[in-house]
């Protein structure tokens, strides 16, 4: 293993709010090769809601060349508490993306919120 944890991995709020209008900004993530999202989810209502989360990359904060890198559907169930999902595996950016976006989409209201990990910055050295 090269360097510690916390050197290598950093939590950054990508959108906090109801997971039906969750469309996240595009954020700068220039000093890392590798993304993951984690989103956790409140407790579902009178009724399940099916959570759609995708995780995109562009070149700029406005979304130019945006592209899909991994989409993911859980369900939370009615009465359930709340999940902490990893949404999926880590990514790795394309060389020229610098910027990511977590949007959601769910089938019922449900709060939740979504973060991102950022691993493996760019200035160290690739040594695999």
């Amino acid at each position: 293993m090269i360097g510690s944890i916390s050197e290598n991995l950093k939590f950054t709020s990508a959108g906090v709010g109801d997971l039906t209008e969750l469309n996240g900004e595009f954020v700068s993530v220039s000093g890392f090769r590798k993304v993951a999202a984690i989103l956790a989810t409140a407790e579902a209502g009178e009724e399940s809601s099916d959570v759609t989360i995708s995780l995109y990359e562009a070149k700029d904060e406005d979304g130019a060349d945006e592209q899909l890198l991994v989409t993911r559907t859980i369900t939370v169930v009615s009465g359930e508490t709340g999940q902490l999902v990893q949404s999926f595996d880590v990514q790795y950016l394309s060389a020229d993306y610098t910027h990511v976006a977590v949007k959601a989409e769910a089938t019922n209201a449900i709060d939740g919120v979504a973060f991102l990990a950022l691993a493996d910055p760019r200035e160290r050295p690739i040594t695999e």
